[in-house]
């Protein structure tokens, strides 16, 4: 009874840490002109934990948008917000996708899934710019049939608003499609949609037990067993989808 599948993308598609974390690292010394203790301080406002070496669930730095961490660290700066902005999104439009690692065989991955008919989307908290410029680098963009970002004017997660877009995009029904994601944000944005699942993965930065406690339906290893997943749970009939 499933019809699309809408992914969240750091964490989930690609493995969060091996992508961001040197990117966020480098960053902060750099707004900091190499100041080791300011750099920290900023780490840790963005919900790093600098002594444990990972980043909190749901926090900005894992998942925020880029206007919200500009916010913060902007405040920690002393700086304007407004004109940090543009040169952190020129930052996130570009390294991230250099140090992309991909958190399970895509190409394979979409390949089976696509061969099922299933629409297939992307929601990030990261810019459309930079989503478009990661899948170009992997030869994806040719798998999704829709794309947001944080910019893309459908609303920010745990908002259901860009699960609609999607669904309104791709002519399928909210109760018909999965959401899976590394962060309660994305399970939240599912539940609101209307999904008839949630599932979370462990390539980003929430534990198992944060995703559970989040209300996922269930918890995958990582998006490399999300066919399995689908063959097992073939028979969901969602209340969403039956009206």
């Amino acid at each position: 009874m499933i019809e699309g599948v809408l992914f969240d993308k750091d964490g989930t598609l690609f493995d969060y840490h091996a992508t961001w974390h040197g990117v966020f690292r480098d960053l902060a010394h750099d707004l900091c002109e190499g100041d080791e203790a300011g750099a920290r301080s900023l780490l840790e406002a963005g919900g790093y934990d600098v002594e444990g070496g990972f980043y909190r669930s749901n926090s900005i730095l894992s998942a925020g948008d880029t206007r919200e961490l500009a916010q913060v660290w902007a405040r920690q700066l002393g700086r304007d917000a407004g004109a940090l902005l543009p040169h952190m999104e020129r930052v996130f439009s570009t390294e991230p996708v250099a140090s992309a690692v991909p958190a399970a065989d895509l190409k394979s991955l979409l390949e089976t899934l696509r061969s099922r008919s299933l629409s297939l989307g992307i929601a990030t908290h990261d810019s459309l710019q930079a989503t478009e410029n990661v899948l170009a680098r992997f030869s994806l963009r040719e798998y999704f049939d829709f794309l947001t970002g944080y910019d893309c004017g459908h609303g920010s997660k745990p908002g259901g608003g860009m699960a609609l877009a999607f669904c309104k995009a791709v002519g399928v029904a909210p109760g018909r499609i999965v959401v899976i994601g590394d962060n309660p944000h994305d399970l939240g944005m599912g539940r609101n949609a209307g999904a008839a699942a949630v599932l979370g993965v462990l390539t980003g930065s929430s534990r198992r037990g944060d995703l559970v406690e989040a209300g996922a339906d269930d918890v995958l290893e990582s998006v490399a067993d999300l066919p399995a997943w689908l063959d097992g749970n073939s028979g969901i009939v969602p209340e969403a989808a039956c009206g």
